[in-house]
């Protein structure tokens, strides 16, 4: 296991805690409407339900809470493991193996046109891999901290623009990345709307987003 993947595993630690929730209905599902149960585990402080008839991860009552992404790409924490790594790892392709963008590399074959859209991709961790890998990389993210952050490490564009201002220039990309997004958003069709309209038709796509609540949970992906 190399250090990125080492400091990737226990920030996840850290984020996710079992906790003791009721199981009886309790909110409709944000993707089909279906009827969800709170699960036995928390993100973030936040229950998170799950849809039984899509079988989606989602935490409703974060939908109303306005988190301060400036404040936590600037964490000690978020620069020790995202930050630093970047600066220290002479060898981007190697985020390739960090267990969340794995199965990217894996399934994904380097596109003709080869240009790639990282929607919220923050400091930019995953678009150092994709860049080392050919693809021709830009990334997105609401966050102006993040972009100042990221952007003097980068050899190639991240911009603080948001998914719904991009899809309006008609700009299209033949791949298009979202990690760890959907389930920060209240309106994830929407998302997908947007993804769409960014989205070059007629190369091979693929969108996932995967969320691993610990050891022995249930893992859902899209």
């Amino acid at each position: 296991m190399t250090v990125a993947e080492q400091q990737w595993l226990e920030a996840s630690s850290e984020a996710m805690r079992k906790v003791e929730m009721s199981t009886e209905p309790s909110s409709t599902c944000a993707i089909c409407s279906g009827p969800c149960q709170a699960t036995q585990y928390a993100l973030g402080g936040f229950a998170l339900h799950c849809c039984e008839k899509c079988d989606f991860y989602f935490a409703p009552e974060a939908f109303d809470a306005l988190p301060d992404y400036d404040d936590a790409y600037a964490s000690p924490a978020y620069l020790r493991n995202q930050v630093e790594t970047i600066r220290a790892t002479k060898d981007k392709s190697s985020f390739a193996r960090i267990p969340t963008y794995r199965v990217f590399f894996d399934n994904t074959p380097l596109a003709q046109r080869r240009s790639l859209l990282d929607v919220g991709c923050g400091v930019g961790r995953f678009c150092h891999a994709a860049h080392a890998h050919g693809w021709d990389v830009t990334g997105i993210d609401p966050s102006s901290a993040a972009i100042e952050i990221g952007a003097p490490l980068a050899p190639f564009p991240l911009v603080c623009q948001s998914l719904a201002d991009l899809a309006r220039t008609g700009r299209r990309f033949d791949q298009i990345t979202a990690f760890e997004v959907v389930e920060h958003v209240p309106a994830p069709l929407e998302l997908v709307r947007q993804i769409d309209a960014c989205w070059r038709r007629g190369d091979p796509f693929l969108h996932r987003a995967q969320l691993e609540l610990s050891a022995g949970a249930p893992r859902h992906r899209l």
